[in-house]
């Protein structure tokens, strides 16, 4: 299965900004730099399942509602 990661980011993008945080605050949460942050939000960037998990647990949402974002 091949993640949409255009899509996935920004998908991350609008959850961090509905809960009024930058991306440092969400990398300093997440345990990521804020490079890696917009990286991801970019779409540039593949994730390790632990970075994912740290991302959607710093998020407080469930890795599960991200996973139907299958590339075409």
């Amino acid at each position: 299965m091949k993640i949409d990661l255009k899509e996935l980011g920004k998908r991350i993008k609008l959850t961090r900004k509905g809960q009024d945080l930058t991306q440092e605050m969400l990398a300093e949460k997440a345990g990521v730099s804020q490079h890696y942050i917009y990286e991801i939000e970019a779409g540039r960037k593949a994730m390790s399942i632990h970075s994912f998990a740290s991302l959607t647990t710093a998020l407080d949402v469930s890795a599960v509602s991200y996973t139907h974002l299958r590339a075409h």
